[in-house]
């Protein structure tokens, strides 16, 4: 599967053998706001209600960016919502600010509706995923699988005009929201002991939150590269 490093770490919390393979790209998490807000800094987002998915990356990126502006936890209401949900709610005026990730970002800064605000980015990491039974038991297959994103992302890499408009197909996606998203993309990324770090970081919150159960050694337990 891909998807960001929170329910893989979720699974091994739960005591399921989910590990983290490969990476697919790191992109930012950003704090929207309505174009027509007065904020205009993290700190202007003191007791505002700001939407974000419940134990997600970008909720631990809220957490952390909010703390570095000076913030405490109970200074800003965050609503747990579901991408869909928070963009009806955002464009209805029922949220004062929007935590969350491209495309979604782009979508509303293209149709006029929202603006970033000012360092409110922190990294998101897009992972290949493997249940730890099927990759002991299939070896070659997993390897295989690997190869096939790590050639995708070279083709990525060297054919962006191509592959822009190929996505925003797929995705039914305004080119214009691609093109803007585009260059937040790293495809060049990979599992470094900096995007451990910051994987660990994100297993530490899950559990403060008790969303997961137990400790994670996201090194020794979850980070599992396949060459």
């Amino acid at each position: 599967m891909f998807m960001a490093e929170p329910p893989v770490l979720i699974g091994r919390g739960a005591g399921i053998d989910t590990r983290i393979v490969a990476m697919s790209c790191s992109l930012p998490q950003e704090i929207l706001v309505p174009t027509n807000s007065k904020a205009q800094s993290v700190k202007d987002l003191k007791g505002k209600k700001i939407a974000v998915l419940a134990g997600s990356s970008s909720h631990y990126s809220l957490n952390k960016i909010a703390r570095a502006a000076g913030l405490q936890e109970n200074d800003i209401e965050v609503v747990d919502m579901i991408p869909p949900d928070a963009k009806a709610a955002f464009r209805a005026g029922h949220i004062d600010g929007w935590a969350v990730w491209p495309p979604w970002v782009e979508q509303e800064i293209v149709d006029g509706t929202g603006r970033i605000i000012p360092g409110s980015d922190a990294k998101v990491h897009s992972i290949m995923a493997m249940r730890g039974g099927f990759a002991d038991k299939n070896p070659d297959l997993a390897r295989k699988i690997v190869g096939v994103l790590e050639r995708s992302r070279a083709w990525i890499r060297e054919n962006p005009a191509e592959a822009r408009p190929l996505m925003a197909k797929e995705l039914s996606l305004d080119p214009r929201v691609v093109d803007l998203a585009w260059p937040k993309h790293d495809w060049t990324s990979q599992l470094t002991d900096e995007v451990s770090a910051d994987i660990q970081a994100k297993a530490d919150f899950l559990l403060q939150r008790q969303l997961i159960r137990n400790p994670i050694d996201v090194k020794k337990d979850v980070i599992r590269p396949i060459k």
